[in-house]
């Protein structure tokens, strides 16, 4: 009797005797060969679907991180996220409170014209947010979440005016407020 090269597997001759040892031996080997290949599949098919989980899952979490990056791009650049606001406000004499959503570092103060005149020469305010004291400074309060403008006190300027002038009632102002 021959075997075959790479299984062991009986060849049998014509002139063999089949034997039920030989024969049974066989078929165990074939058994025990399947069971093998079986159970390889098995746990290359665990590893496989194990694989499949942890690319699902990295998925996930890039699909998730791009998201939060979407958002965090689509928010980054808006009106509410400008480094300056806009605004005007009416003189009333007294306070007027302005509310921006941040505690501004400095102003700028106009105020709207009527027509050019000699008195009215100092129509702008620059306003620092910064230690001291002037009449803007004294006109300006600085809020955490805006600004108030009142009249200042102190000594006036010529013909009785405060300069520049930032809440004269019945009167219009423009406002930059910066970051």
């Amino acid at each position: 009797m021959h075997y075959t090269k790479n299984y062991h597997l009986p060849q049998w001759e014509k002139s063999d005797r089949i034997m039920m040892d030989d024969f049974n031996a066989m078929c165990g080997n074939l058994e025990a060969g399947l069971e093998k290949t079986a159970s390889d599949a098995s746990k290359r098919s665990d590893q496989i679907q194990a694989s499949a989980d942890a690319a699902m899952a990295a998925a996930n979490r890039a699909q998730q991180s791009a998201e939060a990056a979407q958002e965090t791009a689509g928010s980054a650049y808006c009106p509410g996220n400008l480094p300056y606001s806009i605004g005007m406000y009416y003189g009333n004499d007294e306070k007027v409170s302005i509310t921006l959503g941040y505690k501004p570092q400095f102003l700028i103060i106009t105020a709207q014209r009527e027509q050019a005149n000699n008195e009215d020469i100092c129509g702008v305010a620059i306003v620092g947010n910064m230690r001291g004291s002037s009449n803007m400074l004294s006109s300006v309060t600085f809020l955490e979440n805006g600004f108030t403008v009142q009249n200042p006190g102190g000594v006036p300027n010529v013909g009785g005016q405060f300069y520049p002038m930032m809440n004269q009632r019945n009167k219009v102002y423009y406002y930059i407020a910066f970051r």
